[in-house]
């Protein structure tokens, strides 16, 4: 069955002939076949099979002739055995026996097909509507032209042509394995019994010019109706069509589309910050796509069919254009008071001053002179550590510059000890030290004189500053300083 705009056209399929409607086999092993000349043909409904003859094999079309002389084996009946093609051949020691298959007769050797059809060995009903196709060793059973099997493959039941075929024009009456048309009131079955006419001929009244429609115009048998098209309808008179404006009465498209209203029809457009086909729109992502204008220096927040743009921290702006804030000069530095301040772009360093330490926000002083690696003085010096350096200072008793040099002060120079002693300079220091007749602290003068062994016998002892003299008795003579003296 093949559909067409306003009806419909049936063509018999492969196997059959007729008009569509109804559709008879044809008989292939009459008119024209596939089969070899060395083969039976059959039919079949709606085709035909090929069975080879005696002695052939293949498939019913083409044929190898086997020459059983050249075969000599123990098993005949593989290679030579003399059985009929319809009959099962049982090998024996030395021999072999033939035995008709079902639906066949005769002396095995030589099988008749048995015509179950004629001798009532079938199970086909015997009723006018099937009939019973006779096959070479079985049988089929088939239905005459308006009936059809059963689901038990043995029953024929009527095929209703008018719900399945819907074949008349107008009235359709199924009948017991055929059908009948009629025609409505003012018309007459035509000559093929399946379409109608009328002996008036309707009037088009769509081709009239004007058309008595506003817009479309569907012509019938004795009259016409009038239609819109899409996006209009019918106003209160029944006859004009009006537009429908479809974006105030209901809205198709997305709500975050326009709709936009035109003769007859509609469109929808995804409003800005939006994607789709107007009826579904999806929000973009603009700081995703990189469509926006946020500054580099800005961090990009997606919204709603749209995005906003705010500067990242150590920048001041609107979001589109950042400028640098100079953290050292703006106030927002954390910076230690011992550290100095170096502006980045959008940030800034802290880096702690000479002779502190830490991470540029904290800054510990450093004592350079807890490690002679740390300060520059030198031997004979002192090492005073200050809030972020040190000083170096010469030890007493020295002088110079304490990185450079300490010079021992030579303080004899400077008459520093007493008359009656002598100065000794030594590094970074002196010693005073008693003349020869002095003693004590303050090198007072020694009386020698108070000493028993300081002059000899018969001899004058006089003390003087720092030493003595020794002076022989009037009358005597000698050295009044040893003994025996005088």
């Amino acid at each position: 069955c093949f559909n067409r705009n306003g009806s419909y056209t049936c063509t018999c399929m492969p196997g059959y002939a007729g008009d569509g409607y109804r559709c008879q086999d044809i008989n292939e092993c009459i008119t024209s076949n596939s089969c070899s000349d060395n083969a039976d043909c059959m039919n079949t409904d709606g085709s035909h099979i090929c069975i080879c003859k005696q002695s052939f094999h293949g498939n019913g079309t083409t044929f190898n002739d086997v020459n059983e002389c050249l075969y000599g084996y123990i098993d005949e009946c593989t290679f030579s055995n003399q059985c009929d093609s319809n009959a099962d051949c049982t090998n024996n020691v030395g021999s072999y026996n033939c035995r008709h298959k079902n639906g066949y007769i005769g002396s095995c050797r030589s099988c008749s097909d048995i015509n179950k059809c004629a001798t009532s060995i079938h199970s086909c009903s015997i009723n006018a509507s099937q009939i019973c196709n006779n096959t070479v060793g079985s049988y089929t059973c088939s239905c005459i032209q308006g009936y059809e099997l059963s689901s038990d493959k043995l029953t024929c039941v009527d095929i209703n042509e008018c719900q399945r075929f819907r074949p008349c024009d107008q009235v359709c009456i199924n009948t017991e394995g055929s059908f009948t048309c009629e025609c409505e009131q003012g018309f007459e079955l035509n000559n093929n019994n399946l379409t109608c006419s009328t002996e008036c001929e309707d009037v088009d009244e769509c081709s009239l010019n004007p058309s008595p429609c506003n817009q479309l115009c569907t012509n019938s048998d004795g009259s016409y109706t009038c239609s819109c098209m899409n996006g209009y309808r019918f106003g209160s008179d029944g006859w004009t069509c009006y537009d429908i404006n479809e974006c105030l009465e209901n809205n198709p498209c997305s709500q975050n589309a326009n709709c936009t209203n035109a003769p007859g029809l509609y469109s929808c457009q995804c409003k800005i910050g939006y994607t789709g086909n107007g009826k579904i729109c999806s929000d973009i992502d603009e700081c995703l796509t990189g469509s926006n204008m946020c500054s580099s220096n800005a961090s990009c927040m997606n919204n709603n069919g749209s995005y906003s743009c705010m500067c990242k921290p150590g920048f001041i702006g609107n979001g589109y254009t950042c400028q640098d804030i100079n953290n050292c000069t703006s106030g927002l530095r954390r910076c230690s008071v011992n550290a100095a301040c170096s502006n980045s772009i959008g940030s800034y360093t802290c880096g702690c001053n000479s002779g502190y330490s830490g991470d540029g926000f904290t800054c510990q002083d450093i004592d350079e002179c807890n490690a002679t690696s740390l300060n520059m003085c030198v031997n004979n010096f002192q090492c005073i550590n200050t809030n972020g350096s040190y000083q170096c200072k010469c030890n007493a008793g020295y002088f110079g510059n304490a990185r450079i040099n300490c010079s021992d002060v030579d303080e004899c120079s400077n008459n520093i000890c007493n008359s009656n002693q002598n100065c000794i300079n030594l590094p970074g220091t002196y010693n005073c030290q008693c003349k020869v007749g002095f003693t004590g602290s303050s090198c007072v003068d020694i009386n020698e004189c108070l000493a028993a062994e300081s002059c000899g016998i018969n001899a004058v002892c006089r003390n003087t500053l720092g030493s003595y003299t020794c002076t022989c008795l009037i009358g005597y003579q000698g050295n009044p300083y040893s003994n025996p003296g005088c």
